[in-house]
């Protein structure tokens, strides 16, 4: 029997990626759950496994190809694998019986194993259900080319005072929006929706790239997979997000020679106590006293989603690009787990071993600059998430304490928001309690 491989659904909103790399060949016996291939998708490298043991007969793609989820990338003659098991021999059953229960017990795992696959999909599922499925468009509002001038010089536009207003203050020319009231009248709902599908249409503005090889000799390279979804990722969240940034310093001094103090200790445990786990630690303290950080926001709905959890997303920087995973339940971990934690994940980012999981649920992120260099950057939100803490380089100033000038070392912090959800006030106040908190890491508690 010739079975398909097909791609399966990897993540959620994840529809297609890039083949990195096949595993295998033509002629090759594989084992069921054996990697064929890495995919490449903007949020990991995954490896696709096979779904039954026999022969590939078939590769239908190569590697740099972009395979959507169903297709079929290769095929296996699965009956080649029923071949080549050894018949059993009449003696083995009785053998088989007369072995000891306790060398049965491994032969049981794997089915231990596969009766909880079924019960974790369907722990899983109610949880898919319970989104709300996305409200249909609109046929009518959908954006659309704006009419010839002559068209636009006829009988009015069917819209009552209200819509026509809204319409003004969002800029919006009813000409370029048809209605799906009684007669083609524009509602309110109408000139809402074109609103936003202006919005979302507007990362991929359009642009003519000029020939640059007329000013000298160039080079062109495809963008890889992550480079593209990362950028138009980044376009969107800028579009989308009124984003403002606060910036401050923190004095850490004292938690310098705290690190010092107890490097020895972390080090007996395998562990290297870095500024971001310490960091990671007083921001998860931070959002329980400032939960508006750790929300979510629904324009469609109208609501303001409030997590009551603290999953923190690190910025890691790879050869591939910037990866986000994410590290889950920050608040409940002491500063050596998260500081174990954090350098797991970093090494799995950068040896790309990272899976769908590992980065997504984030509702907060760090981003740390000062391994190279830079005094402040303003870091762009990422949605659903509403901030994101930059740190930067510590360095070396003078301060003025006790009516003396004193070298400290100061810790740059730029913290970017969405002002739709965080007044800019309360983004002071927030960033204001992590750098006191950095100074005195015993303020948190109090």
């Amino acid at each position: 029997m010739i079975q398909d491989v097909r791609v399966p659904e990897i993540s959620e909103n994840v529809e297609k990626g890039d083949v990195a790399s096949i595993l295998v060949s033509v002629g090759d016996t594989v084992e069921a759950d054996q990697g064929l291939l890495e995919l490449e998708t903007d949020k990991a490298v995954v490896e696709l496994p096979a779904p039954s043991a026999g022969k590939i007969s078939e590769i239908l793609i190569k590697e740099g190809d972009t395979v959507n989820v169903g297709d079929v990338v290769m095929k296996i003659d699965a009956d080649s694998a029923k071949a080549e098991e050894p018949e059993e021999k009449p003696g083995d059953a009785e053998k088989s019986d007369s072995q000891p229960k306790a060398e049965e017990a491994p032969a049981d795992e794997p089915e231990a194993e596969q009766d909880e696959a079924p019960a974790k999909a369907e722990s899983e599922e109610p949880a898919k259900e319970s989104k709300p499925a996305p409200a249909p468009s609109r046929p009518a509002a959908k954006a659309s080319k704006p009419a010839p001038r002559k068209d636009r010089e006829g009988d009015p536009i069917p819209a009552g005072p209200a819509v026509r207003k809204l319409a003004r203050e969002l800029g919006i020319d009813l000409y370029d929006i048809g209605g799906s009231g009684p007669r083609g009248r524009i509602l309110e709902d109408d000139v809402k929706q074109h609103a936003k599908n202006v919005i979302e249409h507007s990362t991929s503005v359009a642009y003519t790239m000029p020939d640059l090889s007329q000013f000298g000799p160039v080079r062109h390279e495809p963008m890889s997979k992550l480079r593209q979804l990362t950028a138009e990722a980044m376009a969107r969240a800028n579009a989308m997000v009124p984003q403002v940034t606060q910036f401050q310093k923190a004095d850490i001094s004292e938690l310098e020679k705290f690190r010092a103090q107890y490097a020895k200790h972390f080090a007996k445990q395998d562990v290297k106590l870095t500024p971001t786990a310490i960091v990671m630690k007083i921001a998860a303290e931070a959002l329980k006293k400032f939960p508006n950080f750790n929300a979510a926001i629904d324009m469609d709905a109208g609501e303001i989603i409030y997590r009551d959890y603290i999953h923190m997303s690190i910025a890691v920087d790879t050869d591939r690009g910037l990866l986000v995973p994410v590290i889950r339940d920050v608040d409940q971990k002491d500063l050596v787990q998260l500081a174990k934690d954090l350098g797991e994940i970093s090494s799995k980012a950068r040896a790309k071993k990272l899976g769908p999981a590992d980065m997504e649920g984030g509702s907060f992120t760090i981003s740390n600059q000062g391994s190279i260099g830079g005094e402040w950057f303003t870091p762009i939100v990422n949605p659903p998430q509403v901030a994101i803490l930059g740190m930067s380089r510590s360095l070396v100033e003078p301060r003025w304490i006790d009516e003396k000038w004193q070298p400290r070392t100061v810790l740059p912090l730029t913290l970017s928001y969405d002002h739709r959800i965080v007044d800019g006030a309360d983004a002071s106040r927030f960033l204001d309690w992590i750098c006191k908190a950095l100074e005195n890491p015993m303020a948190m508690f109090v």
